[in-house]
């Protein structure tokens, strides 16, 4: 199996989409103002089923840094949980008002800041895993 040197470049960018998803995991992704009975208050997506999965792949994404030369298992574990947790992002963001608690009217809902965070950070995982996917792919034609 091929093994090549990765960019620093490219492990600082991967650094920051890995960071942009934990942050994004750790923040509200909906907010209500109150209403009656209901007092104002937030939904961190560390809170939800989807936060726990989307952590698992951003930890997942997280362990290919820590290797200096990569082959394309390495590529893959990149490429695989950045393409899960952009579309879990887009999902959380498009559907950010089922995280509200019951009861709850969606006019008074607001997206939090961590949705946008974890497509952000998901679609630079995502670039980065294809730029590191590329790499592998020359190396491997030169041989």
């Amino acid at each position: 199996m091929t093994k090549f040197m990765k960019s620093k470049i490219n492990q600082m960018v991967c650094l920051l989409g890995v960071t942009m998803v934990f942050i994004g995991i750790f923040s509200p992704w909906v907010k209500w103002q109150s209403w009656g009975s209901h007092p104002s208050g937030s939904v961190l997506g560390i809170e939800t089923a989807d936060g726990w999965i989307l952590l698992v792949f951003a930890i997942l994404a997280s362990i290919s840094l820590f290797k200096s030369t990569s082959d394309v298992g390495i590529v893959f574990l990149r490429l695989f949980p950045s393409i899960i947790i952009t579309l879990g992002g887009w999902l959380a963001l498009d559907y950010f008002w089922t995280f509200a608690p019951y009861g709850v009217y969606r006019v008074l809902m607001e997206r939090g800041i961590g949705c946008p965070l974890i497509v952000y950070g998901g679609s630079i995982l995502l670039i980065s895993g294809l730029w590191e996917l590329y790499a592998w792919m020359k190396m491997r034609s030169l041989h």
